[in-house]
């Protein structure tokens, strides 16, 4: 698992590195299949960012957007390198900049992250599970920053980041995704399945593509052959019931000899989806595939929470003040309540829209606003933060009698700040378990999608 060559007759002159012992880390409990952000943001091209994860380790990813069509769902590839990372650290080189072009004709962005590992030459298979835990927690930020669709998820990786795919990606933690694909190239052995997968997962394709004379003596540690783990490795997912794997054994072809960006352009030719889905959803913006669209259906089906005139839904746009009372309000039935006639917040008319809503809100004690100098303030115009939703949920269900773990559910949340107890709660019955980082992200706006998936798990956790 040397650093690699990418092309047959390209060289380049690298350093081999260090065979060292898998270290085994404990994994903290990650939530997946979580939402998008709350705002979602326009992905734009640009190489070296840091993020560092929960787990405290940190390093830098390289984003390419160029060609994306925002107006239709995008998904994402993301390619793992071999040791060394020799691609990864030069995200002008050429096979990144076709992989990215292939992405991008079927509206993916493609993500070259850089190996947290810090032992010697970089590597995906050395620290596996903490390099896991690391890549998991920044495709959920990507995820939620931007977006993506989990229905159209590509995985491509070469060597050490083969073996990274097949014995970490797609075997802990995978069910996040939901769609999608992997070419895995030079490599690719299996150690089990520590998750067991879903349905999505099983029917991806998956496509190992080793050398003939990829086999013991071809790279470091001599004794290593990349056949024979690719073997094992598809052998190992067939008969765990993943239904859509292949071996491609090519003769001629050393450790150093893929064609990488080719591979992936013909796997995603075989088994990749067009840049517009096929399935509707229950919006013209709400494909049948995004994470919450059964969720978007049921508020939609209810008039709980609705949709503009042209068809949309604006699954990411973040959710005011006033538009959660209405819809905390339709969720309680419509109830009858007649507003007073002077409206008990100085900063909402009674001829608001919501004006309805919002004093029905203050007269059930779900929000009282806020107090300046004796007079009251509800802000119906600002954005709700994930911890303010936390506490109208909570009121919503009466206030019940509820002590809160002393020990936070949550990375981001401390056991002594406001509206503890309410997230706590919100955590302990399963109306929101955070993002898959191990976080809640309390100051965070609460999204249009994020909204209809608490709105549904309320009904179904409390009726």
């Amino acid at each position: 698992m040397t650093p690699h060559i990418a092309r047959r007759f390209r060289t380049a002159s690298r350093p081999l590195g260090a065979l060292a012992a898998v270290l085994s880390l404990s994994l903290s409990s990650l939530a997946l299949g979580t939402a998008p952000a709350a705002a979602a943001e326009t992905p734009s091209t640009g190489f070296t960012r840091d993020f560092t994860a929960p787990n405290g380790l940190s390093s830098t990813y390289n984003l390419y957007a160029d060609g994306i069509d925002r107006s239709k769902p995008v998904g994402v590839a993301f390619y793992f390198d071999g040791d060394g990372q020799y691609w990864a650290q030069r995200p002008t080189g050429s096979v990144v900049r076709d992989m990215a072009r292939h992405a991008a004709a079927r509206n993916m962005v493609l993500v070259v992250p850089l190996s947290p590992d810090r032992y010697g030459s970089r590597t995906w298979w050395e620290s596996i599970d903490a390099n896991g835990d690391w890549f998991r927690a920044l495709s959920g930020h990507l995820v939620q920053r931007y977006g993506l669709d989990t229905g159209r998820v590509w995985l491509t990786g070469y060597s050490g980041g083969a073996q990274f795919i097949t014995k970490e990606v797609l075997a802990d933690r995978q069910n996040w995704i939901r769609g999608g694909g992997a070419v895995v190239i030079g490599g690719g052995g299996a150690r089990g399945m520590q998750t067991a997968p879903s349905a999505a997962v099983k029917s991806l394709p998956i496509q190992w593509v080793t050398g003939a004379d990829d086999v013991a003596g071809a790279t470091q540690p001599p004794s290593w052959s990349a056949l024979a783990a690719a073997r094992g490795g598809q052998a190992s997912y067939a008969a765990q019931g993943f239904t859509r794997t292949s071996l491609q054994v090519p003769a001629g072809v050393d450790h150093h000899a893929y064609d990488h960006d080719a591979l992936f352009a013909a796997a995603l030719r075989t088994h990749g989806s067009s840049a517009a889905p096929v399935a509707p959803g229950p919006f013209k913006d709400v494909v049948a595939s995004h994470a919450f669209a059964t969720q978007i259906a049921w508020v939609k089906d209810r008039g709980v929470l609705r949709g503009w005139s042209d068809g949309t839904f604006r699954p990411t746009q973040e959710m005011s003040r006033s538009q959660v009372a209405a819809a905390l309000y339709r969720l309680a039935g419509s109830p009858a309540h007649t507003p007073p006639r002077v409206s008990p917040f100085a900063d909402v008319p009674t001829t608001h829209v919501f004006y309805k809503e919002m004093s029905w809100l203050h007269a059930r004690g779900i929000s009282t606003g806020w107090s300046d100098g004796g007079t009251r303030y509800f802000k119906p115009g600002q954005k709700v933060a994930r911890d303010q939703m936390a506490a109208f949920f909570y009121r919503l269900a009466g206030s019940p009698a509820y002590t809160p773990p002393r020990v936070s559910p949550f990375a981001d949340v401390s056991a002594g700040q406001g509206f503890y107890r309410e997230m706590a709660w919100l955590h302990t019955t399963g109306i929101s378990k955070g993002w898959n980082d191990g976080t809640y992200r309390p100051g965070a706006g609460t999204s249009r999608d994020v909204m209809a998936a608490f709105l549904h798990r309320y009904v179904q956790h409390l009726g």
